[in-house]
């Protein structure tokens, strides 16, 4: 798992290292059930899969639907954004001078 707090003592002091917005966006999303998984292309979008988790896992951040692996980055090339309607989050992707754009849509229980 990743480490990213740091606490050093000193007089009984305890100093936190601020970690990249980022990643802690990816912490927040860890073990957060999808509905479904597209990824954009200049035709539309493509539906990779339905009814998964995603997960954070060695330093790579990883989707998994219908027990298959169907998105899996270094969460340090990952640049999340939540929807404006929190419905989902936007996952772009940086590879080699290319851009590659996923949308996870969170799934909800009825209360």
């Amino acid at each position: 798992m990743f480490k990213f707090f740091k606490r050093e003592t000193f007089f009984k002091k305890e100093r936190k290292i601020k970690i990249d917005e980022d990643i802690k966006i990816l912490i927040d999303l860890d073990k957060r059930k999808i509905s479904y998984i597209t990824k954009r292309t200049p035709d539309g979008e493509i539906v990779l899969g339905k009814d998964g988790y995603m997960n954070i896992t060695d330093k790579e951040f990883v989707i998994m639907c219908d027990n298959k692996i169907v998105f899996r980055e270094m969460a340090d090339s990952i640049h999340p954004g939540e929807l404006m309607s929190h419905d989902g989050v936007v996952l772009e992707v940086f590879k080699e001078n290319k851009k590659e754009v996923y949308v996870a849509y969170y799934k909800y229980h009825r209360k």
